[in-house]
């Protein structure tokens, strides 16, 4: 129960920051931007696994 009201807690929160960084263009495309990189990184970081 705990747990759950706490991951309800940070889904509210996460939902919020993004609808703020809807709002703002600038934030929204480096929002992205780093979330590209990271997947990138991270598929760098699989790939060799899976070879």
């Amino acid at each position: 129960m705990g747990l759950s009201l706490w991951v309800n807690a940070i889904c509210m929160l996460g939902h919020s920051s993004f609808l703020v960084v809807a709002k703002t263009k600038e934030l929204k495309k480096s929002i992205i931007l780093s979330l590209f990189a990271n997947y990138k990184d991270v598929r760098y970081r699989i790939s060799p696994v899976s070879c």
